[in-house]
């Protein structure tokens, strides 16, 4: 087994790449939370299903229903990755990367799409939403899991 600070001094693979995983996961989290409900305020404006925010009351339903949103996916995603997880990593045993780029890599579609479907159709733009923040966390307790197992093996 690796001493604690050979963990930290060695450079591990696995380690390293799912640590910046879980930086660039948790940036993107925090970026869709703070720019989609602007994102989607401004969408509403150019469809012509709001009037333009003018003045210190603003219309606020985009960041409620994007909040609830967030959080759906967030429980499921996170039940799905790990149950996922636990189906597959007998059968194979790097189920658990795998996982993760499926999320990721499958979460750029549906958030792409966002940009050009919001200017036609809102409730669409909410089921890519919830599709790639749903692809998105199921990445956060396989990623957890695959950095508590490499501190587990240090010790």
């Amino acid at each position: 087994t690796l001493g604690f600070t050979q963990v930290f001094s060695d450079p591990s693979k696995s380690y390293v790449w799912s640590s910046l995983g879980v930086t660039a996961l948790a940036f993107l989290t925090g970026a869709l939370a703070f720019w989609l409900p602007t994102f989607l305020f401004r969408a509403h404006v150019t469809q012509g299903l709001r009037e333009p925010c003018n003045g210190d009351a603003c219309n606020t339903t985009d960041s409620y229903i994007f909040g609830a949103v967030t959080v759906a996916t967030g429980v499921l995603g996170g039940a799905l990755g790990t149950s996922l997880s636990r189906r597959f990593v007998d059968k194979f045993p790097h189920a658990d990367p795998l996982i993760c780029a499926v999320g990721m890599l499958g979460s750029v579609p549906c958030l792409f799409i966002i940009i050009f479907v919001a200017s036609s159709s809102i409730p669409a733009t909410y089921v890519f939403i919830f599709f790639g923040e749903l692809l998105l966390s199921l990445n956060w307790a396989v990623l957890a899991d695959i950095l508590l197992v490499r501190l587990i093996w240090a010790f």
